[in-house]
């Protein structure tokens, strides 16, 4: 169990986080403040010492013992938090009607709506088990129907209702026997790393690559050692910490984040839910938000920075083990030994976090947050409250909440819902899926630090897929030269988002102006390209001559002045057909993710892409039509997720 929580914590944290705010902006006004964030060589000195005057000066001793006593006088988690006999009344209503209405998936969802606000072991426990066992039947899902009724037996149900229970267990039975066995929602196993080589530098990345130092505008980078393939593995990498999008507790797991039907509830809070009795009972950064993820967290300084803020501090050990890192975090800029060998949490702090691009009061407030995390975190332990752990612990808090907006990646799956997922034996995982419901889907955060050496472009040349147990892995997405710098794209695409909106949300969330080639050339969005002519890599002048007056084959709509040998195009031609002719023979029930299917697919993507980058110059929506293709197939061997509603 959980410890307790106390709504009137809420008040230490108000008054804690405004005399910290106050406190922090008093130094950052100093020449203190100024002389260390002027100096290059310092790194979480800044933290450190900002963190250090602002306990200093609020007293941190005297809120860290007043809200120990505080904790274990009250026997409640926060009220948002808190099971609710109201809340079960109304879901229980909801669940009811939605299933007179045929609505089934809307049903189970209200049922695991009960079976978190209900009390463990109570009769509403074992009503909304049951009730969710008639949806899961209903739906044809019998291994969870079943379940649900075992469960619900166990529990104080009622002797002359459990024959309906035991019947429908034996009705599921024996549908099971005469129809494809099915299973129980579990989390997918975690991927093992494909990388075929050991980087000893970074070992998370494949040994084609290394990291090296781009300029002083764009800090650290990796390079090619040598050429590179579309489609090779570049980065294989499991998450520091991860967090799920809070709009998906009602469908997906909340530790390891997989899509699941049949949650399990928390016995002490109304919000979460799990996929089994492993991930409910082992997963630590639930067991000290218990009581506060509804009521403080979601809201504390964007939901999703401050819960993966706050969730970085739990996977690194908790406080004394983060203390610990924190004071051996002396000097960042030799950033190989800390990639190379100080660790994963080394690696983290390592990451880029833009304290010198940050307004004052914009530090303020963070620092007011990182303190009542720490106050948070110090009721779980004595030893979290003393000064010479909570001052490195503020510190860190503060760093991952500046590095956290800049450096964290989206956890990603490829999206059906429910109903377009159909049984097919062609496939390893038994579905076939419609194309045309296929979505790149975000349901959560998380830290990946090798993959956030990768600097952004607006047209990347690689290309990032989740697989199963949060694996983050980084593919080639056209062939890169030897020392060429690996790009990743940061959510900003220039086919799809203007200029002026790249260049303003790069600079407001990640604090750097963007200089790509797609940004200095002001390449033109998708739709543009569709009546551009492809501008052909070896096109001479017309008149035979190495120039023509005024004319650039450089330039996107000056193709009129070349032309290219008729065997060259009509051999990019031909291939582009064949490929557009194999996508179009997909009907929309075709197993996409049949592994066969699947690999042929990629291999006429892969060779489409090697031509293209042999033959045409960029842009070109030929290359962005084969990208994005085989950016669909790569997803296909990630993350399913079929959860939610149709």
């Amino acid at each position: 169990a959980s410890p307790v929580k106390s709504s009137s914590m809420l008040q230490s944290m108000k008054s804690l986080g405004t005399k910290a705010a106050a406190a922090a902006l008093d130094w950052l006004g100093s020449n203190e403040a100024t002389n260390i964030l002027n100096d290059s060589t310092a790194s979480m000195e800044f933290e450190l010492r900002l963190a250090e005057r602002v306990l200093a000066s609020i007293d941190w001793s005297n809120y860290a013992a007043r809200s120990a006593t505080v904790w274990t006088k009250h026997q409640r988690p926060l009220p948002s938090d808190a099971k609710s006999p109201a809340r079960l009344a109304e879901a229980r209503s909801a669940g009811l009607e939605a299933l007179d209405c045929g609505l089934l998936r809307l049903a189970a969802l209200r049922f695991s709506e009960c079976i978190r606000h209900a009390q463990p072991g109570s009769s509403d426990l074992a009503v909304a088990f049951a009730n969710r066992s008639l949806v899961f039947k209903r739906l044809g899902c019998y291994a969870e129907a079943i379940a649900d009724a075992e469960a619900a037996l166990r529990l104080p149900y009622g002797d002359e209702r459990a024959g309906k229970l035991t019947g429908r267990i034996a009705d599921c039975q024996k549908r099971m026997s005469v129809s494809k066995s099915s299973s129980v929602s579990q989390p997918a196993a975690a991927s093992q790393s494909l990388l075929r080589d050991f980087n000893q530098q970074l070992p998370h990345a494949s040994a084609k690559v290394q990291l090296a130092l781009a300029d002083e505008s764009r800090g650290r980078c990796l390079l090619t050692l040598e050429d590179v393939d579309v489609g090779d593995l570049l980065v294989s990498e499991p998450a520091f910490s991860a967090i799920l999008l809070s709009n998906l507790r009602d469908s997906h797991c909340s530790a390891c984040l997989a899509p699941c039907q049949r949650l399990l509830p928390c016995s002490d809070c109304s919000v979460v839910g799990f996929c089994s009795e492993n991930c409910r009972d082992n997963d630590p950064v639930h067991r000290v938000e218990c009581g506060w993820l509804a009521g403080w967290l979601d809201s504390a300084f964007n939901a999703s920075i401050g819960r993966l803020a706050f969730a970085t501090v739990i996977a690194a050990g908790g406080p004394v083990s983060v203390a610990q890192a924190v004071a051996k975090a002396k000097n960042f800029k030799d950033f190989e030994s800390v990639f190379g060998s100080a660790g994963d949490y080394q690696s983290v702090l390592a990451l880029v976090a833009g304290e010198r691009q940050r307004e004052s009061r914009d530090l303020a407030q963070r620092v007011a947050v990182a303190c009542q995390m720490a106050l948070l975190l110090s009721v779980e332990s004595e030893a979290n409250s003393q000064l010479d752990v909570a001052a490195p612990l503020v510190a860190a808090l503060l760093r991952h909440l500046m590095l956290v907006p800049c450096n964290a990646h989206d956890v990603t799956a490829l999206s059906t819902p429910p109903s377009r997922l159909t049984t097919s034996s062609s496939t390893d995982n038994g579905s076939s899926v419609d194309i045309s419901a296929l979505t790149i889907r975000d349901i959560g955060s998380a830290v990946y630090p090798t993959a956030s050496l990768i600097n952004h472009s607006c047209d990347p040349n690689v290309s990032r897929v989740t697989c199963p147990g949060l694996r983050l892995e980084i593919r080639a997405l056209r062939p890169i030269a030897k020392g060429e710098e690996l790009l990743d794209n940061y959510g900003l695409h220039w086919a799809v988002h203007p200029k002026q909106q790249r260049q303003e949300s790069l600079a407001a969330q990640y604090l750097f102006d963007c200089d790509c080639v797609a940004c200095e050339n002001d390449w033109p969005l998708y739709d543009g390209l569709l009546a551009l002519q492809p501008r052909w890599i070896d096109a001479i002048a017309k008149d035979d001559k190495s120039e023509v007056e005024g004319a650039d084959k450089n330039n996107l709509y000056d193709v009129a002045n070349f032309v290219v040998d008729p065997a060259i195009k009509a051999e990019v031609e031909s291939t582009v057909g064949v490929v557009a002719e194999f996508v179009s023979s997909f009907s929309t029930s075709a197993p996409l993710l049949a592994n066969e299917l699947n690999s042929r697919f990629e291999a006429r993507l892969l060779s489409l892409i090697r031509l293209l980058q042999r033959r045409v110059r960029r842009p070109h929506r030929w290359f962005n039509d084969a990208e994005e293709c085989v950016k669909m197939v790569w997803s296909a061997r990630g993350c399913l997720d079929t959860g939610g509603t149709d």
